[in-house]
Formats: structure tokens, C-alpha cells, sequence
């Protein structure tokens, strides 16, 4: 009777109110969501490919600046800057070397008239181009890659002789190195690289033979110097 009093009481208690009774199944914790991120700090897949704004920059003059966004929607990791093809090593540096998605921003700086490229890529590999145009200082184009001349005689050991390299509108390098047949042992030369647009290379006899000295600029152009070494009596030592 006791208890028939008791759950009657109750029922005038509690009577409206809604309740619902739920079955233990062990859990300690919410359940997690359903196919949920990985672990803290991996970059998501990339979605697309990234894009290039704008596509190509154009500089003038060696120090000159310029900037171009890459971006990747949805994107979050690193996108990633490297020399494209043409390589920008001589004639453009880029900084800094990555950045943040899903925006990140990059800045070239113009070395040597020349043209190249910057290429930025996601995690996945994809990339976006950058074509980047240095010309002269003064908006004019280089010109094309002439030495004074086309060959040098000596006839003792120790003998120097000049000649000289020239490029119109070009600031960038000239890099003097052996040709073919290669120089060694038979002439030195000096400096190894000196900057246009006229530059001065001095050439010293060693011992006898013939080889060439090639000159290149940042633009891939080539111009070469044919040396040739003789003795006129007895030998060179």
C-alpha cells in the first residue's frame, strides 16, 4: 500500500512534464564527428590549382621590384616558390621562398636583363607560373653579345693581351670559361666575370698550344675567343 502511495504522489509531482530514458551504452564522451580532420597542423588536400596574379611582371633596371599573388581556394598550407624554366638564378631573386594559403604574396627583384620564370606550387605539386621580363636599365633591350676580337697570338710565355666583351643595355655578367679545346695549361685568364655593358678580360700565355675562351651573358648568349700560342725560338718553359 506504502508504495502504491508513493508512485501515485510521484505521478501528481511530475505530472506534464516529458521524459525520455536513454540506454547506457558505455560511452564517456560525445561521439566524434564523422570523417573528421586529421591530426592538428597537416595541410588539407588541395582543391584546385593554384593561379598566378598577375601572370607575368615586367622590370626594368637591376634593382628594380615588383610583386604578384598566388592563390588556391580553400587552401590552407604552404605554397611553396622555386625557379621555373627558364631558371631566374642571374636574373631575378624572389622572396620569400614561401607562403600561407589560401592568398600568399611574393616579391621579385630584378638582377640582369633576361627572361625567366618563378614557379609556386602547393603541397600536392601543383603549380602556378610566373614569367618574369628584366630589361635594361632605360626600358631599352640588350643588344647582341660582341668580343673586340676574335682571336689572340703570343709567342713566349708570360705574354698578356686584353680584349674586351660588350653588350648594349646590358648590366648583368659576362662570365668568362674555358671552351673547346680548353685553355688549361696553355693561357689563364682574368677576371672570371665582370659586369656589362663593356667589360675587360686579360688573357697571359702559358705554354704552347691552342684553345678558346668563351664569354656568356645572363641571356644565354655565347661569343668566344680562339688563343693561340707559339714560340718564335727554342721553347716556352
Amino acid at each position: 500500500m506504502y508504495n502504491l502511495q508513493r508512485i501515485a504522489l510521484l505521478a501528481v509531482l511530475f505530472s506534464g512534464s516529458a521524459f525520455a530514458i536513454s540506454a547506457c551504452t558505455g560511452s564517456t564522451g560525445p561521439a566524434g564527428p564523422a570523417g573528421g580532420a586529421g591530426p592538428s597542423g597537416v595541410a588539407p588536400t588541395p582543391q584546385s590549382t593554384p593561379a598566378a596574379n598577375p601572370a607575368s611582371i615586367a622590370l626594368t633596371g637591376a634593382g628594380s621590384t615588383g610583386g604578384f599573388t598566388v592563390s588556391e581556394t580553400n587552401y590552407t598550407g604552404t605554397l611553396t616558390a622555386a625557379n621555373g624554366t627558364p631558371t631566374c638564378a642571374g636574373i631575378a631573386t624572389f622572396s620569400p621562398s614561401s607562403g600561407t594559403g589560401p592568398v600568399a604574396t611574393f616579391v621579385v627583384t630584378a638582377v640582369a636583363p633576361g627572361i625567366c620564370q618563378v614557379k609556386v606550387s602547393d603541397s600536392a605539386g601543383n603549380a602556378a607560373g610566373e614569367q618574369v621580363t628584366v630589361n635594361a636599365a632605360g626600358g631599352g633591350t640588350a643588344g647582341a653579345l660582341n668580343v673586340s676580337t676574335n682571336s689572340l697570338a703570343f709567342t713566349a710565355a708570360g705574354q698578356a693581351n686584353t680584349f674586351t666583351a660588350t653588350e648594349a643595355n646590358y648590366t648583368g655578367n659576362f662570365t668568362a670559361a674555358n671552351g673547346s679545346p680548353s685553355c688549361a695549361g696553355i693561357a689563364t685568364f682574368a677576371p672570371a666575370s665582370s659586369a656589362g655593358p663593356s667589360a675587360q678580360f686579360t688573357v697571359t700565355a702559358v705554354a704552347a698550344g691552342t684553345c678558346q675562351i668563351k664569354v656568356t651573358d645572363s641571356n644565354g648568349q655565347t661569343a668566344a675567343v680562339n688563343i693561340v700560342v707559339t714560340t718564335t725560338s727554342g721553347s716556352i718553359s
